[in-house]
């Protein structure tokens, strides 16, 4: 049963206004810089101000640790503290609210998210009900402002889980301190906030995602303010000194709102200005009544204090799954978010957090730890089944297809440095027997990118041949590059008897100068070995890295979304683009290498490039998808496995 109440601790940011009131004096300037904090955070997330918004986070650590630690610590020099009652209290005020968000975003993922989608949702859902949402997203390699992040409906409970964390270690911690150690206490949580931000610091060079997302280097924050709620004994301030101490805190905290952005390295010590100033501001006005405590008392302010904790949890998934069904997030859908985000949080905050607050409402322990283990139970079974069925893809059998074009990668045609994958007809007695290749694919993600169309081609024409493709290396003997893999690949063609070599790659970007000398260099050399070259030329560039994902959005949400444009780039520009390139590969002796351009398999319909008809044909700006492979370069490889297949057949049989 304990165990079962550690994993439900849903404390974060907000004891409520009658667990202070019974435990502290009410201060609703606390509330009020709950409301500063929570108004930085939405709009940074939203889009509408404060870039740096997201440090309101860290101000909800400081005020989390001051009255935890306040409470605790009353308690326990009057001798009641009991664990069994502070968790209770956690699920009562906590735990609700943040069940029925999580439940509210399954429902609405299931209508709005793809299979893998709804699966990685109900991922974090578990994590986030077995108190770990922040180390899963740690361990999924997730850096909190990359554009993939922006699309995870529960990455702000990573926040959630890193209190939750506290919350179980703290008040056991703070307990033995008092019993032992207590004239030491304050020394003692100065020096573990001092280690934790130097942790921090160096986390911040070499562990980014740790850095971000954990406990260890996070604590410093909440016990900023638990050394605050220590020194509430101390002798008054005077007015002026509280007054200049309560307005530097905030504006440390406005100025970091406003001047930091998604660039900022964070936290470590740059997170020190939002962390000392809401620790100053608590401070000042626990001395005096400051004109700053005053301002935030504000009552309209002191409401959105109040629903803070709601507010927090919906924002989020509602501006996620807007963007999931929504190409362009123009300022009346922003407003429309916040507004949205808004009404949610009222209603969250009077029918799910209120009642809960109330004195009968899970009293009992009881009561409260049955709570506590049927909901975790619940959305376990619920997630881990959604996890288990893979997100559920029968939900829009209508668009596997379409979010293919998105997903697919080409991950099962991706070699290793040296390595390869073999592609097209196999042996006839299950792969057993070593097949002589008839051809290597060698390049980059471009490569990869039509992997599966050159497969399909090549069983077509009965030739089987290997892959080597890694995103990212160009198909060239280049010292400036990946000199070793190249040598590496050249051997194994070699060694493999292969005759023919097709070189694929993003020319523009990937042929330097040095691969601009090497290329005739490696071309001769592979032909004295008897090795044909074919040197396949830069599909054409769109002008949109979001092809496929909004083509998708178009299909599915047609009444949300317009189609993005059908035509893009046109064949001028795309010969401007390729200029420098087209000129090193039109010096290169035709007698080396097979020069082949697709070009104009692209530019048949319009004067200007196709990116989709019934499936979108570019994943992004560069890259085709396998529907765009098909439509644009089957004809290009049919006709060189066409004269590679003559080429074995007119070749003298080995004995």
């Amino acid at each position: 049963m304990v165990w079962l109440v550690l994993v439900n601790i849903k404390l974060i940011f907000y004891p409520l206004v009658r667990l202070i009131m019974s435990n502290l004096r009410y201060r609703p300037e606390i509330d009020g810089l709950r409301a500063f904090a929570v108004i930085g955070v939405v709009l940074c997330h939203i889009g509408l101000g404060f870039p740096g918004g997201y440090v309101g986070v860290d101000v909800f650590f400081v005020i989390s640790g001051y009255l935890i630690t306040g409470i605790i610590v009353k308690d326990l020099r009057a001798g009641t503290f009991s664990m069994l009652d502070f968790w209770v209290r956690r699920i009562r005020r906590i735990l609700p609210a943040v069940t029925v968000m999580v439940v509210g975003s399954l429902i609405l993922g299931y209508f709005i998210l793809e299979a893998e989608q709804f699966k990685a949702l109900a991922e974090s859902s578990i994590a986030q009900s077995l108190m770990a949402v922040n180390i899963f997203f740690w361990l999924d390699n997730m850096s909190y402002f990359a554009e993939t992040s922006e699309m995870k409906p529960l990455l702000h409970t990573w926040s959630l889980a890193v209190e939750e964390q506290f919350y179980v270690v703290f008040p056991l911690f703070l307990s033995l301190l008092s019993k032992h150690l207590r004239r030491y206490t304050l020394p003692i949580i100065i020096l573990i906030g001092v280690l934790s931000l130097a942790l921090s610091c160096w986390a911040l060079m070499h562990k980014p995602e740790a850095n971000f997302f954990l406990l260890p280097t996070r604590a410093w924050e909440l016990l900023a303010g638990g050394a605050i709620a220590l020194m509430a004994n101390e002798k008054e301030t005077s007015r002026k000194t509280a007054e200049m101490a309560a307005w530097f805190g905030l504006l440390l905290i406005a100025a970091a709102m406003l001047i930091y952005d998604a660039q900022t390295p964070f936290p470590g010590w740059i997170a020190i200005p939002p962390v000392a100033g809401s620790a100053l501001f608590i401070w000042a006005n626990g001395r005096q009544q400051t004109s700053a405590g005053q301002l935030l008392s504000f009552k309209p302010v002191v409401f959105i204090g109040l629903i803070s904790y709601s507010l927090y949890l919906w924002h989020w998934p509602i501006l996620v799954l807007t963007k999931h069904v929504i190409i362009d997030i123009s300022l009346p859908w922003k407003l429309g978010i916040l507004m949205t985000g808004l009404i949610l949080s009222i209603l969250s905050w009077k029918w799910v957090e209120a009642p809960f607050r109330r004195k009968g409402a899970l009293s009992k322990r009881s009561s409260a730890f049955g709570f506590a283990a049927l909901s975790t139970v619940s959305l376990l079974l619920i997630s881990a089944t959604i996890w288990k069925m893979n997100g559920l893809p029968y939900r829009y059998d209508d668009f596997v297809l379409l979010r293919e074009d998105i997903s697919w990668e080409g991950k099962e045609y991706k070699s290793e440095l040296g390595s390869y994958v073999k592609v097209g007809a196999r042996s006839s007695v299950n792969d057993r027997m070593e097949v002589k290749p008839s051809f290597a694919l060698w390049g980059d993600s471009h490569a990869l990118a039509i992997s599966a169309t050159v497969d399909k081609l090549a069983r077509s024409h009965g030739l089987n041949g290997h892959v080597y493709a890694i995103n990212g290396r160009p198909p060239i003997i280049d010292s400036a590059v990946h000199e070793f893999h190249d040598h590496v690949v050249i051997r194994s063609i070699l060694d493999k008897g292969i005759k023919n070599v097709i070189l694929v790659a993003r020319w523009s970007i990937n042929l330097t100068e040095t691969g601009k000398i090497q290329l005739p260099i490696m071309a001769e050399n592979l032909k004295n070995s008897g090795v044909k070259v074919w040197l396949i030329r830069q599909v054409p560039e769109s002008n949109n890295i979001r092809t496929a994902q909004e083509f998708y959005m178009a299909k599915r949400f047609p009444l949300l979304n317009s189609m993005p444009a059908q035509f893009t780039v046109s064949k001028e520009e795309h010969e401007n683009v390729q200029e420098h390139v087209s000129k090193a590969i039109n010096r290169l002796p035709k007698d080396l290498v097979n020069v082949i351009d697709p070009a104009p398999y692209f530019f048949v319909d319009s004067a200007k490039l196709k990116v989709y008809g019934n499936r979108a044909y570019y994943k992004d700006d560069d890259h085709l998808t396998r529907a765009g492979a098909d439509y644009y370069l089957s004809s290009t490889f049919d006709a060189i496995f066409a004269e590679i297949a003559e080429q074995q057949r007119n070749s003298p049989k080995a004995d």
